[in-house]
């Protein structure tokens, strides 16, 4: 279901997700370090909904957001996220829902925030991404 690991930063990745035949989610399973960027590059039409549920084992809580691959120059540099419909954390972990708003490739993100980003965080996540 993963087409392969694109070139990034040290310690970074992109991934480019592609779905099975007939299936519209798929669960992905990593560990992110301290500063690390987890990109997943998902392909979704306009006004179809997106939903990424993170579910994450360790001393920092990561978080989701979701990038117009049109927009996207680099992590240094200006890009434009998507606003979500739904987002916060829950008991299965942190959940972002939205609608897309065109056509296109979308980067899940999943990064640390706060304090565990500065903190030398290792967390085990698994991230169950949606398109309908």
């Amino acid at each position: 279901p993963i087409e392969g690991t694109l070139p990034t930063a040290e310690g970074d990745q992109t991934v480019a997700v592609r779905f099975s035949p007939g299936a519209t989610s798929m669960t992905l399973t990593d560990k992110l370090r301290t500063f690390d960027l987890h990109d997943y590059l998902v392909r979704a039409s306009d006004g179809q909904r997106l939903a990424a549920t993170l579910r994450a084992d360790g001393p920092g809580v990561p978080t989701v957001i979701v990038i117009r691959e049109s927009t996207y120059r680099g992590p240094e540099r200006d890009f434009e996220t998507v606003a979500p419909d739904e987002q916060g954390t829950t008991d299965g972990g942190y959940e972002w829902a939205g609608t897309l708003p065109a056509a296109g490739a979308y980067r899940v993100r999943v990064a640390h925030s706060g304090p565990a980003a500065n903190g030398g965080s290792v967390s085990a996540y698994a991230l169950a991404i949606r398109v309908e």
